[in-house]
């Protein structure tokens, strides 16, 4: 059984990318992380702004090296618009694992 912590973290997840349908689809919330890291950005049509928030949600989910590394936030500054940006320094303010 879940913590009331990890419980808690994924819901807030799930609330940070429910506003996304598009990538959201990509996530099912039973823990497992395997289909998602097979998944390769590049190979999923996603418009340049969707592909780099699909990195930073996989970046929070996996906590991996490789996904955190490949989310840019410099690119993040300049090519999002102020609702992912505040979705981005919300997270950064406070931040959790799911």
């Amino acid at each position: 059984m879940a913590s009331p912590f990890h419980e808690c973290s994924i819901k807030r997840f799930e609330a940070m990318i429910s506003p996304y349908p598009k990538l959201a689809k990509f996530w099912h919330f039973n823990g497992s992380l395997s289909e998602l890291t097979l998944i390769d950005d590049y190979k999923v049509y996603m418009n340049q702004n969707e592909r780099l928030l699909f990195r930073f949600f996989k970046a929070v989910w996996t906590q991996d090296e490789k996904d955190i590394a490949a989310f840019n936030y410099i690119e993040a500054a300049y090519m999002f618009e102020e609702r992912e940006r505040k979705l981005v320094l919300n997270f950064l303010a406070a931040p959790f694992l799911p």
